[in-house]
């Protein structure tokens, strides 16, 4: 499923359509302490399902505990996964209303 695919399964989910009127960015300039919500993950397949089964989907909640050079590490669901710069920046995410 590519982006746009994923894009418009969202839109058409009105249980969702909420969380596409705050603006999204991508996850790596998101700042330390933040808690946010996935948008869309832009990567190929494979790369988006190992993703899921380690939990980050769109819709979940996530909270950003380390930023730095080498990456991101985020908290999901109480466990910690790290994600590089460059996959990173294919993750989108938006501000969290909680």
């Amino acid at each position: 499923m590519n982006f746009h695919t994923q894009v418009s399964n969202f839109e058409s989910d009105p249980t969702r359509v909420s969380f596409l009127s705050k603006p999204a960015m991508p996850l790596v300039l998101a700042g330390q302490g933040d808690k946010l919500i996935v948008r869309a993950i832009k990567s190929d397949k494979s790369q988006s399902r190992r993703l899921a089964d380690l939990g980050l989907r769109v819709g979940k909640t996530i909270n950003i505990i380390q930023k730095n050079r080498a990456g991101v590490v985020v908290g999901i669901q109480g466990l910690r996964l790290a994600i590089g710069p460059a996959q990173a920046k294919n993750i989108l995410v938006s501000a969290s209303a909680e």
